[in-house]
């Protein structure tokens, strides 16, 4: 089987040599005739087939026989992500018989050194953390960071672009264990100050990373360019809210940490730091709550009418135990402690526990039950004049947005969470009444947005995704705001022509076809009031 197959190559063309039939395992010789079977026949279909066999699933082709054909001139190096996969596994291989150090092999074949960089953009195997990958036997065994660490310091790789590489390589869609090695390389490269202060915006991009180590990583290089002084707090501060939407526990509390120390140290930030606090109230972690509720208790009265606000609004989001705290921030009185007061005589102490436990509204409705079972029903004058009437009393209004960069900051936070539906009657009012104001500095502020959404929105359930129905309407309506072309998306699968919201898809259908003209127009539809209110005075 394997004569013939050299056969093939010795003789025939390379269609003969894509009829998947060369499934061999070579030995020692084998490996060698074939390497000069080429070398003597150079046959002009080489680069080709050497494209082709690196794609297969068992590639016949190793490291050793495509460099001395390389070297050689019968071919040309390849291009395909499999030459960086076999580049990777092979030089860091130690087994027998035994080779020098990595460095030392890069160093005897210098041209290899330009194939360190297609490392930080493939999957391979060069960075990644596994314990079997490294000798426990050998002083002198490299690995890839080892080696990499110990050519940029002697000068033979530039460090700069090592630095710069390995942050480049952590937002690609690659194994976790390799995302590792690739900012604990750049962890030994032990960046200066000024270093770190020249990547900064790498730094705050990985906040939103999807995968845990990589957030922290970022969060990690943040804090340190903060200890030296240089940290952009605005910029921080306004992609910090990312890790809070997040799982994690670790990372959010971290986050939390940095945020204390901004607000200890940049007075003039307070502001935007209790805005991104406010952020991690609807974290999922009962603790990471608390240590954004010790935060904000911390700044006493002086928190103003806005954060409260925006503090009650996550009310829903915060566990049993520390809802009445939440309360006391937004400036609310507990409705359960009202109710619990309002009981005679005193409960024992089983049903007083048990009371406890009750949300308000069941408290309010037990009260309510007290009443009517004891005939004490108290009916209150109606004045005659009817705009003395609280229609919406126990309910919160909702401020309109009024400026494009709210705008902009509101539909950015929105792609990554919606916290409720009222944050999407502000979107939508705002683009219908703002969409002719395009500042000559506008497509710049709003392109990573527009970028976002024309990736298909956020890939968690609780952002704006372009799936269909209202989400596919709502998508267009943004993107004709963003770009002044009207888009009008087909029906697809996900929303069917007899939708229950059909209605609603009509009105923001409506709304695109005048935004994408810039023609503004308030919305009589827009809600007041949370929950989808509109005072009748209003």
């Amino acid at each position: 089987m394997r004569n013939a197959t050299l056969a093939l190559f010795a003789f025939c063309p390379i269609s003969a040599l894509k009829k998947d039939r060369l499934l061999v395992i070579w030995d020692d010789e084998g490996k060698e005739s074939l390497t000069r079977i080429i070398l003597d026949r150079r046959p002009d279909w080489i680069d080709e087939w050497i494209e082709y066999d690196l794609d297969r699933e068992f590639s016949i082709i190793k490291f050793p026989m495509l460099r001395r054909w390389i070297k050689a001139g019968v071919c040309e190096k390849p291009t395909t992500d499999a030459y960086y996969e076999m580049f990777a596994a092979y030089m860091m291989y130690y087994g027998e018989p035994p080779r020098p150090p990595l460095s030392r092999q890069l160093l005897d074949e210098p041209e290899l050194l330009e194939d360190v960089w297609g490392l930080f953009r493939v999957e391979n195997i060069a960075f990644n953390t596994n314990s079997w990958l490294t000798p426990h036997d050998d002083e002198d065994y490299e690995s890839w960071t080892d080696a990499l660490v110990k050519l940029s310091e002697s000068g033979h790789l530039d460090r700069q672009r090592l630095l710069d590489a390995s942050l480049e390589g952590l937002p690609l869609d690659l194994k976790q264990n390799q995302l590792s090695g690739f900012h604990k390389l750049h962890k030994h490269l032990k960046p200066s100050a000024a270093e770190r202060d020249r990547r900064q915006d790498e730094y705050l991009m990985l906040l939103a990373h999807k995968v845990g180590h990589v957030c922290r990583f970022g969060l990690d290089m943040l804090g340190q360019i903060e200890k030296d002084g240089s940290l952009d707090a605005s910029a921080f501060l306004g992609e910090v809210q990312a890790v809070f939407f997040q799982d994690g526990k670790g990372n959010a509390v971290a986050a939390l940490k940095l945020i204390r120390r901004i607000l200890g140290r940049q007075p003039d930030k307070r502001e935007d730091a209790l805005r991104a606090v406010v952020e991690a109230l609807q974290h999922s972690n009962p603790d990471v709550q608390e240590r954004a509720i010790e935060i904000l208790e911390a700044q006493g009265e002086s928190l103003g009418d806005g954060l409260r606000r925006d503090i009650a609004q996550f009310s829903g989001f915060a566990a049993a135990s520390l809802k009445a705290r939440l309360s006391g921030l937004a400036g609310e009185e507990d409705p359960a402690a009202g109710a619990a007061d309002a009981a005679e005589p005193p409960a024992p102490a089983d049903v007083e526990s048990a009371l406890g436990k009750l949300s308000a509204q069941e408290n309010k409705a037990l009260r309510i039950g007290e009443i009517l079972a004891g005939e004490t029903f108290q009916y209150l004058p109606i004045s005659n004049d009817v705009m003395d009437q609280a229609i919406l009393p126990t309910v919160a209004p909702l401020d309109p947005v009024e400026s494009v960069d709210e705008l902009i900051a509101l539909v950015s936070h929105a792609v990554e969470i919606v916290y409720s539906p009222d944050i999407v009657e502000r979107i939508i009012d705002g683009v219908s009444r703002l969409c002719h104001e395009r500042s000559g500095d506008f497509r710049e502020k709003s392109a990573p947005l527009l970028h976002r959404l024309e990736e298909g929105g956020s890939e968690s359930s609780k952002g704006l995704r372009a799936y269909g129905g209202v989400q596919l309407a709502l998508a267009d309506l943004l993107l004709s705001w963003l770009t002044s072309d009207w888009y009008q998306s087909p029906t697809n699968e996900y929303s069917e022509a007899d939708d229950c919201f059909e209605a609603v898809v009509a009105h923001l259908r409506a709304i695109t076809r005048r935004v994408a003209q810039g023609e503004p127009s308030p919305l009589l539809s827009t809600p007041s009031h949370g929950g989808g209110w509109i005072d009748p005075s209003i």
